[in-house]
């Protein structure tokens, strides 16, 4: 009898404990990890915008390297170091933006005579 009394108590806890940890209503699907908040044609937009871009050559979403995020704004330090790359031409110089997938205001640009 407890044996029995054991084992229905032991499959309704699994049963309960189950489906509270696989709830996903409380989940935001919109801040999960990974979730890119700023789109390309976005980032574009700021490129050629706030940055005054005339020609866009190439855009790209990748991580930065070391040197890249050491250049990056003070509050965007503790997020995603995964960026939106516009590389681009401002009157004859050469110019690469970075836009934050996760906010477009965590930004930056390097001109092409810093790299040198």
């Amino acid at each position: 009898m407890v044996k029995k009394v054991f084992t229905y108590t032991s499959i309704i806890l699994m049963c309960l404990l189950m489906g509270w940890g696989c709830s996903s209503e409380s989940d935001d699907p919109d801040n999960a990890p990974g979730t890119i908040n700023v789109s390309e044609d976005r980032a574009i937009e700021i490129a050629k915008q706030v940055y005054q871009l005339d020609i866009v050559t190439t855009a790209e979403i990748r991580a930065l390297n070391r040197q890249e995020w050491e250049k990056t704004p003070k509050e965007a330090k503790g997020y995603t170091p995964v960026y939106h790359i516009i590389s681009g031409k401002k009157g004859s110089t050469n110019v690469t933006v970075y836009v934050s997938t996760y906010d477009e205001n965590h930004r930056f640009v390097i001109l092409e005579e810093e790299v040198k």
